[in-house]
């Protein structure tokens, strides 16, 4: 599991989180649970996320390559979990920004 980056509460965002993706399945866990999260991927590889792994997951089966961003948007608090991943050999760093 991954180690918390220090989160600062600013009615109901928190503040950017940053973290290095490598082939080793990592998970975030969002706690409270998550409205929504923007995932930017500052490179240099393809990151694969997974949001949740139940009735409300997310599935990017298309990786988040270099320099692209997704925001997922649940309008409640659903966001439990986040996992990332790259391929072997491979590494990436993510920011997130978060509401709940």
């Amino acid at each position: 599991m991954l180690d918390r980056m220090q989160e600062a509460e600013q009615g109901g965002m928190l503040t950017p989180m940053t973290l290095t993706v490598t082939n080793v399945l990592q998970e975030w866990i969002c706690a409270p649970h998550w409205y929504s999260v923007t995932i930017i991927n500052n490179g240099p590889n393809p990151v694969y996320i997974d949001v949740n792994r139940d009735a409300n997951a997310v599935n990017l089966n298309t990786p988040l390559n270099n320099t692209e961003t997704v925001v997922i948007n649940f309008n409640k608090s659903k966001i439990e979990k986040i996992f990332f991943r790259c391929l072997p050999a491979q590494t990436a760093a993510v920011r997130m920004f978060a509401t709940w």
